[in-house]
């Protein structure tokens, strides 16, 4: 299975360019990989929350909204399995989340972050959750799991994720370095 790293510009807050970005990369990619994987919150932006509830849950969201169905469209046209990461609204709930979807544009797999990092615990309330744990998923024959950045920093999770006994880990962490770094 070829997998390709995907490191599109991204604009915080920006969903409509970071949509267009990743699908370019997606056509570039059909033909030459089985999936293509984009980084932490790439569709909004690492950057993109505010940390006040009634600001950040328009940003954030759900898994029908428009820029996820293009995306998904775009991994059906160019047969390429997609995943990347976005801040996720779930019944009034704000998820750092990675979606998987399959080459045929249909959904695979939503996990929730499972570490507190993402956010700033001091500035935000209960509307701002994380996952329970890692999970396994079936993709072209393989066995996969995600953990997000400091996922697989946190004590005793990276023994969690070897438990599952997976062919593949996806792990995406956000860099944001400058050109010259």
């Amino acid at each position: 299975m070829r997998i390709a790293l995907a490191a599109a510009p991204v604009k915080n807050q920006n969903v409509a360019f970071n949509t267009s970005s990743m699908i370019n990369q997606i056509h570039r990619a059909s033909g030459k990989a089985d999936v293509i994987l984009f980084g932490e919150s790439v569709l909004q932006g690492f950057d993109c929350l505010v940390w006040d509830y009634e600001i950040d849950r328009h940003m954030a969201l759900d898994i029908k909204d428009a820029p996820i169905l293009q995306l998904r469209e775009a991994a059906r046209e160019s047969k390429i399995a997609v995943s990347f990461g976005f801040i996720e609204c779930s019944d009034d709930l704000l998820y750092s989340s990675q979606i998987f979807i399959g080459a045929d544009g249909e959904i695979v797999n939503v996990f929730h972050r499972v570490s507190i990092g993402w956010r700033v615990a001091s500035r935000t309330d209960f509307h701002y959750r994380e996952g329970t744990h890692f999970e396994k998923f079936q993709y072209g024959g393989k066995c996969f799991a995600i953990g997000l950045c400091g996922d697989l920093w946190t004590e005793g999770r990276p023994e969690e994720m070897m438990a599952l006994c997976v062919d593949i880990v996806l792990w995406p962490v956000w860099c944001d370095y400058d050109f010259a770094e």
